[in-house]
Order: structure tokens, then C-alpha cells, then sequence
């Protein structure tokens, strides 16, 4: 089973759940992928290789109480983290809020994802026209010998940058660099689960 990145992934354990219809209601519409065990141990088999974002427990379970259920899971290292939600008194508000509040967690780390992306485009883009001022500097590359494939208005930035600043791009490379490399902690601190680590040591490279 595939679950989707972008919906919030919740473990409904007990046959009652399928068939609670303020439940169903409650959870059409919503952002949610829903992942159905009518025993616990079928449902441990699906914390660990699903990776839910939320269980809830009802008290129908065959093999187990909920308590017992519950504590089991806090017991266990690897699904620890996920939490429990008991089917019973205001469960149901309080599962809507869960989703509303993981939902938009996860809108918010795609769009940090998407910024990142764009950051390091931006970077690359900077060390790329670095490496042409410095070329240019160096050589003293008269303007009708410039690349054909430069945008007009990449050249005219260079020319205007050659004739003042080239003297300080060096510092100013310097300091952007450091911003993206604050960025990378900051972006890392809020992804939490890895999945930006890739982009988090490309910022940093």
C-alpha cells in the first residue's frame, strides 16, 4: 500500500470505526488517507510499515483493550512517537482538529521544499554569473566577444558590475552563502523527519 505525501494518514483499529457515520462524515472532504485494522495486530503491522500520523483505537478490539493497546505502543521504541487517540466521549472534534493542525504542517513543509528549491536555483545561478565576472576580469573580455547564449539583460548586469563592483562580489558570494547555510539549519529544524536532508547538505556544499 502507497500512501500519498500530502494527506494526513490515520490508523482507524476496530470494526466499529468503518461503520461510525458522524465519523465518515466528519473525515469526507478532509486531507486524509484512511488506513483500516479490526485488531491490534494487524494494526502494529501497519504503525510500522505505514508509519500513520495518528491511530485511533475504538473498544471493540478482539485482542486487546485499548489500554493495553495504547501502552503497547508507548512501550515501542520505533512507534513511540505516533500518537493515540481513544474512540470515545469528543474523539471525534478532537480528531478533526489533529487533521486541520497536521494538514497544514505539511503544507507548510512542501512549501518550505518548494522555497529551498528555489533558493538553491538562485545560488546556483549566483556562482554561475561569479564564475563569468571573474572570467571576464581576468581576461579583460572586450563586450563583443561576450558569450551569444547570455541574456541581454545578464549581460548589461555584468557590464555594470565589471565597471563598479566587481570588487566586492567575492565578499558579497561570501555572505549569501552564509545566509543560505543559516537557512539550511532553519529549514532542518522545521522538516524534522529528514526528508529535506538532501537539500539541507546540497546548501551547504
Amino acid at each position: 500500500m502507497k500512501l500519498s505525501q500530502n494527506a494526513v494518514r490515520v490508523l482507524l483499529i476496530g470494526p466499529k470505526l468503518r461503520l461510525n457515520a458522524e465519523l465518515m462524515n466528519t473525515l469526507r472532504g478532509l486531507p486524509v488517507e484512511l488506513i483500516f485494522a479490526d485488531e491490534a495486530a494487524e494494526a502494529f503491522h501497519f504503525m510500522s510499515s505505514l508509519r500513520p500520523d495518528l491511530a485511533v483505537v475504538d473498544s471493540s478490539l478482539r485482542d486487546a483493550s485499548p489500554a493495553d493497546f495504547a501502552f503497547a505502543v508507548r512501550g515501542s521504541r520505533r512507534l513511540s512517537e505516533i500518537p493515540v487517540l481513544f474512540a470515545d466521549g469528543n474523539f471525534i472534534s478532537e480528531l478533526d482538529a489533529f487533521i486541520k493542525h497536521k494538514s497544514a504542517e505539511i503544507l507548510r513543509r512542501r512549501e518550505l521544499a518548494d522555497l529551498k528549491s528555489r533558493h538553491l536555483q538562485t545560488l546556483a545561478i549566483i556562482r554561475e554569473t561569479a564564475d563569468l565576472f571573474h572570467s571576464l576580469v581576468e581576461n579583460d573580455t572586450p563586450l563583443a566577444e561576450l558569450p551569444e547564449n547570455l541574456a541581454e539583460e545578464r549581460i548589461e548586469f555584468g557590464m555594470n558590475m565589471l565597471r563598479g563592483l566587481a570588487g566586492i562580489l567575492d565578499e558579497e558570494i561570501k555572505n549569501i552563502e552564509e545566509l543560505f547555510a543559516n537557512e539550511s539549519a532553519y529549514f532542518r529544524d522545521l522538516s524534522g523527519d529528514g526528508e529535506l536532508q538532501e537539500l539541507d547538505m546540497a546548501l551547504t556544499m
